[in-house]
């Protein structure tokens, strides 16, 4: 300090101030590591251990004093550095630089001692015990940048070329232009590089090689044993180098009169959880898994009991193995514990594992606070949804009284409400918890079959998912693949194997029409005129099945009018369609057809009076004028209500028929399938039109469930993109369809500047009617009564940089910030815990104003929250449609939002607020959007004014509701179609 009069000190404690020192005492400014903007600081201290917490905070630290004081310039040094004069080089040279490393060597050598060149390569380039840096565009996006690589990766892990913060830095000079390399020999000498720089006492001061010393780094150096330069080489010894000796001793006495042997006892706060359990390797390797895959977990700090039975419950979704994740890391950290243990990864009950654990406490990382008869309970038992299972089939009381559990909704929500009236009170075993998460898990069923129709790679892989032997399989490969597969969990991958097996004859009938796989081995889509190839088929899976048995379904059970068998033969049969038979769809092009078959002698096993329906049907066929409508209909995002808005708009003129594309993000609970197409729904082949609602880059997954080549009339895709141009990636995504709608002329005019076929503009569409009954009730979300509410609602998934959610927090702090009574609700959906810059927004908004909300609501829930809202905010820097401005002026709600992109199209400045912006270019690629992204930047100011005058002087809800329904009606989108 002496040696920099005028500058500002600050120490960051990676640790609590607990009494221990008294900050107005000392001389510099204290910080603690809660106060620099961490991402979950209550996480946060037990993802890592002592050496990598203090290193991961680094450039948090740095960032927010750069930030928050301003400083022009600053610099990073360890606690184990000694400055001996000032740093006038760092100083100088961050004039035209903005960072300034120091490396650990200059020269190359090899003596065959520690540290050898492999081992700094291994542990980085550059010491990180110092950095410099310039307050600027620069040194704010390395500090970022470094963040989100130490969020989760900074750890000591040599095999994967990591070390701490330290090891990424060794790419800061290519990635920073304005990075200088500090060699000047008198700054940051230390053991590993003292063979290449000597240090002599000339006179009462320090020489390094004809330099005044500037900083002596005493890493791995104990005073209370002062003759060991450190711990941490074997190539110097202090014996042979007085001068060197006369520096170390001088640091140990300063280190002894500060009183070093009284706070090394000082208690570090974070070395136990809160209940007394230590926290090891194997615990922070856990928290830092959950957080890289989103995985909720109970807090450490506020919940310390319930996280270590999370510990200690079995969990696939964290490392892939059905153990308790606590032992899957330690089996991880260590190798010798893996190879003695082999059946450890996989046997929950793997004796002597156990026995190892238990008397080996130490050896196991003080286990013992960890580890109770409770815990090895959890750690042991089987799960909660087969005890659950095997208890409901075992008595038969219960079967008599709730039947068809597995088959029926109705009926399984009856037996999920039993076992909370009655089984908890029956059964030691089960608790509430264990009830609700029997309940939770129904949404497996659908979520396991929707995975698997959603993607032709499992259909070849496990073709037969309806027999004993690929039922088995594909759950193996699921409950083997959980831990990469979003939004599934082990519970859902149990409920779904016990119902699955008691409904393949379903599961079976849903194969044939949605497999890919299967539609190829049988020829095309299911019908009458190739019972015989499906027969032969579901023989060779095993199946005892009859061509009798297969005619009966597919006459009886499949309810699909004879044309379509008709159709559906047609498209699967090449030589038909060379011959062009359905140019047109009518009785005569029909009964062509009908002559055909006959000819070929497939109408001899089908019944006759089937047959005469189908000739009935042809004589009598009227062209169907109807609109097949397939999209994400169960998705709670803006794909799945364009997918109801393009249905609602069709039914103007149209029959619609609609198919839902199965999705993975869901928590539908049906389980009834009673009849086949019940799991999609069913299109009609011979529609006049078919709209595949799903944007480009997802028409590979919908046609593969839905081939628009089976479909006779009109085929067009409805996209959405966000920005200027659609990328060229996607430029034969329009190959499927004969025309490409979309929501707004900006839209329109980004897509068709990629692709080849006609783009046309159909808005879509609100349904006014579903707004009429929405009232929201404040207290049933837990928003304050009597304030004034501002909310925006965003879907995590999304891209945040182009969602801009930080901007909406920045203008209502301007706009709002000082009025006690205003609010910011930020509604998420689609919540990802531990999600780097979700978790650093959160963080930034903690002394705000700001009410979060994360979670999926339903669609009625979702409006009712809205409609608690006095004033809607979207700063977005571009928008598809803007379909929560759209709904929130639907529901009366003044709305602002920023002045670009297609939400523009039913807005404007008398009925709502418009947020001023300047255009920009993306500086990298976020997402999908490559770097150079053309969008808008909204400008915080006006942002700010427009909130003001929408709580001072709000337009009128009725005027909102009548130019939004003039915009937005389905009877306005539907005069878009020509």
């Amino acid at each position: 300090m002496d040696k920099h009069p005028g500058a500002e000190f600050y120490v960051v404690l990676v640790d609590k101030n607990e009494g221990y020192i008294n900050p107005e005492e000392e001389r510099f400014n204290l910080l603690e590591m809660t106060d620099v903007g961490l991402p979950r600081p209550d996480i946060f201290p037990y993802q890592y251990n002592i050496l990598e917490l203090n290193t991961a905070v680094k450039p948090f630290a740095l960032k927010y004093l750069l930030e928050t004081h301003g400083f022009d310039k600053i610099t990073y040094i360890d606690p184990d550095i000694m400055v001996f004069s000032p740093l006038d080089d760092v100083w100088d040279n961050l004039e035209d630089n903005s960072v300034v490393l120091t490396p650990h060597m200059r020269e190359p050598f090899d003596d065959g001692r520690h540290p050898s060149e492999l081992g700094i390569i291994q542990s980085g380039t550059y010491n990180l015990g110092f950095i410099g840096l310039k307050n600027g565009t620069d040194a704010i996006k390395l500090l970022n940048w470094w963040s989100e690589r130490l969020y989760l990766d900074c750890v000591v892990d040599i095999p994967r070329g990591l070390f701490t913060d330290q090891k990424w830095i060794d790419l800061v000079p290519a990635y920073f232009d304005k990075t200088y390399i500090l060699r000047n020999p008198a700054y940051n000498i230390a053991y590993w590089n003292l063979h290449e720089r000597e240090l002599t006492l000339e006179n009462g001061s320090y020489m390094v090689d004809g330099n005044a010393l500037a900083f002596f780094h005493f890493s791995g150096y104990d005073p209370r044993k002062p003759k060991v330069l450190s711990k941490h080489q074997d190539r110097h010894d202090l014996l042979n180098y007085p001068d060197l000796t006369h520096v170390f001793d001088l640091y140990g006495s300063k280190l002894l009169e500060a009183n070093l042997i009284e706070t090394k006892e000082w208690p570090y706060a974070y070395k136990n959880l809160p209940n007394g359990v230590e926290v090891t390797d194997a615990m922070t390797m856990t928290v830092r898994e959950c957080l890289r895959k989103h995985i909720l977990f109970p807090s450490p700090i506020n919940e310390a009991d319930k996280f270590c039975d999370f510990l200690m419950t079995p969990n696939r979704k964290i490392f892939g193995e059905n153990v308790a994740p606590f032992i899957s890391a330690l089996l991880r950290k260590r190798p010798d514990v893996a190879q003695a243990f082999p059946d450890a990864h996989t046997n929950r009950l793997s004796p002597s594992l156990w026995d190892w654990l238990e008397n080996n406490t130490h050896e196991a990382w003080k286990f013992t606070g960890l580890f109770s008869p409770e815990r090895k309970n959890l750690a042991c038992s089987d799960s909660i949804i087969e005890n659950i299972v095997d208890t409901y089939f075992s008595r038969s009381d219960l079967v008599e009284a709730i039947p068809s559990v597995f088959k029926n909704t109705k009926r399984l929500n009856e037996f999920c409400d039993w076992l909370v009236e009655h089984g908890i009170s029956e059964y030691d075993w089960l608790s509430l918890e264990g009830a609700q998460a029997f309940s939770e898990s129904t949404s497996g069923a659908y979520k396991a079959i929707a995975l698997y129709f959603s993607r032709p790679d499992l259909q070849g892989a496990f073709p037969a998912v309806y027999t004993e032997h690929g039922i088995n399989a594909y759950v193996a490969w699921l409950h083997s693949n959980v831990a990469n597969i979003v939004n599934l969990s082990d519970h859902e991958i149990d409920f779904f194997a016990v119902w699955v097996k008691l409904n393949s004859d379903k599961v079976m009938k849903a194969c044939l029409i949605y497999s890919q796989v299967l539609r190829t081995a049988i020829g095309g889509l299911p019908s009458v005129f190739n019972a015989n190839s499906i027969t032969e088929t579901l023989k060779t899976q095993g199946l005892d099945i009859s061509v009798n048995d297969v005619l009966e379904w597919l006459t009886q059970e499949f309810e699909q009018d004879p044309i379509e068998h008709l159709i559906s033969y047609y498209y699967s049969n090449p030589r038909l369609i060379r011959k062009n038979y359905l140019e047109t769809l009518n009785s005569g092009s029909l009964q062509q057809l009908f002559d055909v078959i006959d000819k070929d002698g497939l109408f001899e096993l089908l019944d006759a009076k089937w047959v005469r329906s189908l000739k009935k049907a042809i004589e009598s066929y009227q062209p169907d004028n109807s609109v097949n409508v397939v999209g994400y209909f169960d998705a709670a995002t803006g794909m799945g209500q364009a997918a109801h808005s393009v249905k609602l708009t069709m039914q103007q003129k149209h029959q619609v028929n609609t198919f839902t594309l199965p999705l993975l993000f869901t928590d539908r609970t049906d389980i009834d399938f009673d009849e086949c197409g019940k799991f999609f729904g069913k299109a009609k082949l011979s529609a006049a039109t078919s709209i595949v609602v799903a944007n480009a880059d997802s028409v590979e997954q919908a046609n593969a469930i839905f081939p628009t080549d089976y479909v006779f009339g009109k085929k067009i895709g409805y996209w959405l993109w966000e920005t200027e141009k659609l990328p060229g990636a996607w430029a034969h995504s329009d190959r499927f369809y004969d025309e490409v709608w979309t929501a707004s002329d900006y839209c329109k005019k980004a897509i068709q500047s990629t692709i080849t076929k006609p783009v046309k503009t159909v808005p879509l569409c609100l349904n006014f009617d579903e707004f009429k009954e929405i009232q929201g009730v404040r207290s049933e979300f837990d928003l304050p009564e009597d304030a004034f509410l501002v909310g925006y609602f965003f879907d995590q998934k999304s891209v945040f940089e182009r969602k801009n959610p930080k901007a909406v927090i920045d203008a209502f702090n301007q706009g709002l910030g000082n009025e006690n009574n205003a609010f910011l609700i930020m509604k998420v959906n689609s919540p990802l815990p531990g999600l780097f810059e979700y978790e650093k927004l959160k963080e930034y908004a903690k002394d705000s104003n700001v009410i979060w909300v994360e979670k999926t609501l339903s669609r009625k829930g979702t409006l009712e929250l809205m409609s608690c809202l006095d004033t809607y905010i979207s700063l977005h820097r571009s928008e598809g449609f803007g379909l929560t401005m759209a709904e929130a002026m639907a529901l009366g709600i003044p709305t602002i939002a920023t002045n670009y992109s297609s939400n523009t199209e039913f807005m404007d400045d008398e009925h709502s607020y418009l947020v001023d912006i300047e255009m920009v270019h993306s500086p990298k690629a976020y997402g999908p959007y490559p770097k150079g992204t053309k969008w808008a930047n909204p400008l915080i100011d006006s942002a700010a004014s427009k909130l003001k005058a929408a709580k001072n002087s709000p337009v009128e809800a009725s005027d909102i509701k009548s130019f939004i329904h003039q915009k937005l009606s389905s009877h306005t989108a539907y005069k878009f179609i020509k």
